[in-house]
């Protein structure tokens, strides 16, 4: 069996279901991404701690979407 090189990498980052599900749910609803990114900076849709956390969390379900 040949396996793949390990990257810890990913880890640093949380796994972000919930998130993803919302994104998911709001493209479903006839949202574009540029809404649900000025949603997410209005409202904070994802309950970030900070601004600069909220617009990592958008951009990581925007990135596997």
């Amino acid at each position: 069996m040949n396996r793949k090189p390990y990257s810890a990498g990913a880890v640093k980052f949380s796994f972000w279901f919930i998130e993803f599900r919302k994104t998911v749910q709001l493209l479903a609803e006839g949202k574009s991404f540029s809404e649900i990114k000025l949603l997410n900076e209005q409202e904070n849709i994802y309950s970030a701690s900070t601004k600069a956390r909220a617009q990592m969390i958008y951009s990581l379900p925007l990135r596997r979407a």
